[in-house]
């Protein structure tokens, strides 16, 4: 390399508008800021999280498979109305957002809470080591 700064590719006429509009974002950059992010980032997914946890049509297990090192938290998610374990049915592999430094298994599962009700779909959300 030549040590030349790289530019940013142009970003699409609509995309940059949008983009425009947004308050500049701040990304931590020590481990205090990051605990504050996590923090605040599961305080405003609590009502999101408080409602999965609480829907009386869906039932929640919480399980571990074995990693390289160690196990490995899972959260099984299915409908209560399911006839039996042995029936075929969808199922859904979740991660969680937080870029690799916040959230849990529960966060964003709203996003795929329909799914195990309308489709009788399994959902298995995967817990992960956060970044310190």
């Amino acid at each position: 390399m030549s040590g030349e700064a790289l530019s940013r590719p142009p970003l699409d006429a609509g995309i940059a508008e949008i983009l425009s509009k947004l308050p500049p974002m701040h990304f931590p950059t020590n481990s205090d800021e990051i605990s504050q992010f996590h923090e605040a980032v599961l305080e405003s997914l609590a009502p999101a999280t408080d409602a999965i946890l609480s829907d009386p049509n869906i039932q929640i297990e919480s399980s571990q498979i074995n990693g390289p090192r160690g196990d490995i938290p899972l959260v099984i998610l299915r409908p209560k109305s399911a006839i039996s374990s042995s029936d075929l049915c969808p199922g859904i592999l979740f991660l969680h957002g937080g870029a690799m430094i916040s959230g849990n298994p529960f966060n964003g599962l709203n996003i795929v809470s329909d799914m195990i009700t309308e489709l009788n779909a399994v959902v298995i959300s995967v817990d992960y080591r956060l970044a310190p």
